[in-house]
């Protein structure tokens, strides 16, 4: 298949959304001594909250209490109560202020920043900071939306697992809190820290995302829409829910195998699939964790034909390569200036591509790189041959040993051949030289790939 597989993510990762039943994005406060990350989603700040004495709660060795830094602010002035809380006197524009520097790692079972607040203002759009040696950067924040005053502590709970992947939470890290681009009030927070999930909040995160993906399951799966691709087809939807849905879509491929290509996401997102060229009868079931599954919804694709795409291409062997700055990713750029590049291993030199699955091709184009006649190693000759398996003696030749036409840049390098089934393509080349060199590599599947080619009816 040339369709990118998606592995499904860890079970961390796949309640991570609605880790806390459907967490807000509105999570505020400042790890100290053990910063943590944040996710985009916290509980509702509007929610009740069953208020906490931190007085009363034990010890626990999965927590990290997170301390402010009392120099380190901007039109705050902190005043440390005691039993964990901050009372934060906040007046005037850009309020912040950073947590203590964390001097003990934070572990990626520690995804959870919590913490109790109440506030006398409207804090219009808090912002969190996940500062990488103590540098606040807009390329790792997060914004939690508004906090609205309350005379009541709160409870506020988000997800800082994308931080942590991102590399956050080292010795040295730190928070910078934004409790909105102005304000003027009394802010408290306490209970700062962040800690590992429960096994009971595990649970009921996954029976709130079980819950969600039910309810939804059949609205996702009537968003489902078609478009035909060269030798294949995409199907994409509309998942703005969050939830984890498994995506399964079954064909007939060009050797007449029925093939399944299947996709777990929880966002608006599409899979690509094939090969096939005829019209053909597609079934998409859209599925939860638990199996749970709509109706297959069916649909006759007629796929397009043309120059393959590149990104089906991988290139498993070939006989040489200068350096990875030469690879063949060069060759499938559009870019005549930039180029595969052979080592000096001789005059015969090749590669091989693979399209993931098999694909029916009737040309190949061979573009040169544009300075190639001043380094004098030019192509001569050029020879074609396809399989099925990438084995030596699976191969056939398809375009037999014939004339490169080398004094071109585009014109004479569109090389036909029969119609034919085949997964692997394997190029071969002689040059005048020790070494080869190739700007731009195409497949295709047309009626007539002159028409399609982006350098065939050039004459230069």
């Amino acid at each position: 298949m040339f369709v990118k597989q998606y592995e499904k993510e860890e079970s961390n990762m796949q309640f991570r959304k609605l880790l806390l039943p459907i967490l807000f994005a509105a999570g505020i406060l400042f790890l100290a001594a053990a910063c943590g990350k944040e996710g985009p989603d916290a509980p509702g700040p509007n929610d009740p909250q069953e208020e906490t004495d931190p007085q009363t709660e034990p010890d626990d060795p999965t927590r990290m209490d997170i301390l402010f830094r009392t120099p380190d602010s901007h039109n705050i002035a902190m005043s440390y109560l005691g039993n964990r809380e901050y009372q934060l006197n906040v007046d005037g524009n850009d309020p912040f202020i950073f947590s203590a520097r964390l001097f003990t790692a934070v572990s990626m079972d520690q995804v959870l920043l919590e913490f109790d607040y109440k506030s006398t203002y409207d804090i219009d759009n808090l912002q969190i900071y996940y500062a990488l040696g103590g540098s606040a950067s807009e390329e790792s924040t997060q914004r939690y939306g508004k906090l609205p005053a309350t005379d009541t502590y709160k409870h506020f709970q988000a997800d800082i697992l994308p931080f942590l992947t991102a590399g956050w939470g080292r010795i040295g890290d730190c928070l910078r809190f934004d409790p909105g681009s102005k304000g003027s009030g009394i802010l408290h927070i306490r209970n700062l820290r962040i800690r590992a999930i429960t096994e009971e909040e595990k649970q009921a995160a996954e029976e709130e995302a079980d819950r969600i993906a039910n309810e939804v399951l059949p609205i996702v799966a009537k968003s489902l829409a078609w478009t035909p691709e060269v030798e294949g087809a995409r199907v994409s939807w509309e998942n703005p829910y969050g939830a984890a849905l498994t995506f399964s879509a079954m064909f007939k491929d060009v050797t007449g195998t029925v093939q399944t290509v299947s996709k777990t996401s929880k966002t608006d997102d599409f899979i690509s699939f094939g090969a096939f060229t005829e019209p053909t009868q597609v079934s998409v079931t859209v599925s939860t964790r638990t199996g749970v599954a709509a109706d297959p919804v069916r649909k006759e694709v007629t796929p397009l034909t043309g120059e393959i795409p590149v990104d089906r291409m991988t290139f498993p062997r070939y006989s040489s390569i200068w350096n990875s700055s030469n690879g063949f990713d060069k060759m499938l750029d559009r870019n005549t200036d930039t180029y595969w590049h052979s080592d000096l291993t001789g005059s015969g030199q090749w590669f091989v591509a693979d399209l993931g699955t098999p694909h029916k091709v009737n040309a190949i184009e061979a573009i040169r790189r544009k300075s190639d006649a001043g380094y004098g190693s030019p192509i001569r000759y050029i020879q074609v041959s396809v399989a099925t398996e990438d084995k030596d003696d699976a191969y056939r030749i398809v375009v037999p040993k014939t004339n490169y036409h080398p004094s071109k840049v585009y014109a004479g390098h569109l090389y036909k051949f029969d119609e034919t089934v085949a997964r692997y393509i394997k190029v071969e080349f002689t040059t005048e030289g020790s070494w080869c060199h190739l700007a731009e590599f195409l497949l295709y599947y047309a009626t007539d790939p002159a028409s399609v080619s982006p350098y065939a009816k050039r004459t230069d």
